[in-house]
């Protein structure tokens, strides 16, 4: 069963969104309407990460290991797209995320995925 939330929460989960730098009306739209309004039942913010599909996907089988694993891409791409380009927006807008992207990449990750660190923050 679904549950309804009023629209103050929502109003308000808005505006704490978009006080972050970066993160615009599209992306917040695109978060509301495809988590809603109560975050809460994600019992963590990896599960959250989860339902977004950011994590890799594993594919092993007996020796052999994928040394490059995959993005496991299920969950709405709408949000993915969304959250991405947020993170994009961010690096020009944010110190904070500006200086964990570039860590990353000292770090040895590839460009695309600093920002999808950077998109999961």
């Amino acid at each position: 069963m679904r549950r309804f939330f009023p629209l103050t929460n929502l109003l308000l989960l808005e505006k704490r969104l978009l006080k972050i730098s970066g993160v615009g009306p599209k992306t917040v739209a695109a978060f509301l309407g495809e988590v809603g309004g109560d975050v809460s039942r994600f019992s963590s913010a990896n599960k959250l990460i989860g339902f977004i599909g950011w994590h890799p996907r594993i594919s092993e089988s007996g020796e052999k290991k994928n040394l490059h694993p995959k993005m496991s891409k299920r969950g709405p791409s709408v949000l993915r797209a969304s959250l991405y380009m947020a993170a994009v927006a961010s690096l020009k807008h944010n110190p904070y995320l500006r200086s964990l992207y570039h860590r990353k990449v000292s770090e040895g990750k590839e460009s695309k995925q600093a920002l999808i660190c950077v998109g999961k923050k």
